[in-house]
């Protein structure tokens, strides 16, 4: 999922961030897919540990596989969440020196 959750109007750079109806609709689907992608990835979890996990073995093996898996997940999150942010600081910034321009 490459798209970010608010964009501008028109994707004109100097355009306000479309908060909208439609806007609040691609929000709902991209967290909609987000929430899919979460059963999925529970879903293949409980299917490897069924086929991989061997109750005769040592359960550091499971848990080094749960480690591996958690750490692609946040590494995941965080690249959304740092693109949504750096996002939102630019909007934030082009709106400020819209204002800026306005009061002089």
């Amino acid at each position: 999922m490459n798209k970010l959750l608010y964009e501008r109007k028109n994707g004109n750079r100097d355009e306000l961030l479309a908060l909208d109806e439609e806007a609040k609709s691609q929000r709902d689907i991209s967290f909609q897919a987000i929430a899919d992608m979460s059963e999925k990835i529970k879903a293949l979890v409980a299917e490897n540990k069924s086929l991989l996990c061997d109750p005769a073995s040592s359960h550091s093996v499971w848990h080094d596989y749960l480690s591996y898996v958690d750490e692609i997940v946040l590494d995941g999150l965080v690249k959304m969440y740092g693109i949504t942010l750096c996002n939102k600081l630019k909007n934030f910034l082009v709106a400020l020196m819209i204002a800026c321009t306005r009061q002089n």
